[in-house]
């Protein structure tokens, strides 16, 4: 038989999966997830900023770690490391909803079905959660430093 023939055609191999571009396809899908969201920005950087701006209005002025008379720390720089902490914690919280979005909408599946291993869309899932917390966190802090917080 003829080499060429259908019968004998040669079986294509699949092209070999690279986890590390699915972990980083799936990371940038996270983040653009959340810029295209309006709801989840203001949620992760709004609601903590607010909170720290009005507990620090309002406490500032029953607040010293010093005796009296002394200039002590405020609140507001003491509160900072707590908000931090706030900005973090949302952006987890939302990240654990993406999952379970994705599960509704049928993307969870599909990923799961692919060729690619499970510790790729676990790996890009985290990479995703974990830079956007960090950019959140690193724009905070520059917020605190244009307020004169000492950090």
């Amino acid at each position: 038989m003829n080499k060429t023939s259908p019968q004998n055609a040669p079986v294509e191999t699949p092209l070999a999966v690279r986890p590390w571009l699915v972990a980083r396809a799936l990371c940038q899908r996270e983040i653009v997830r959340f810029v295209r969201q309006r709801n989840r920005v203001f949620g992760a950087l709004g609601q903590p900023l607010v909170f720290w701006i009005l507990f620090s209005a309002g406490l500032d002025r029953s607040f010293r770690l010093s005796p009296a008379g002394q200039g002590g720390q405020s609140f507001q720089a003491y509160y900072f490391p707590g908000t931090l902490v706030l900005v973090l914690l949302f952006t987890a919280i939302f990240a654990t909803i993406s999952i379970i979005e994705d599960r509704r909408e049928g993307f969870l599946q599909s990923v799961l079905v692919s060729p690619t291993p499970r510790w790729a869309m676990v790996l890009g899932k985290v990479m995703g959660g974990s830079l956007l917390a960090m950019f959140q966190a690193l724009i905070f802090c520059l917020l605190a430093l244009t307020l004169s917080v000492s950090i």
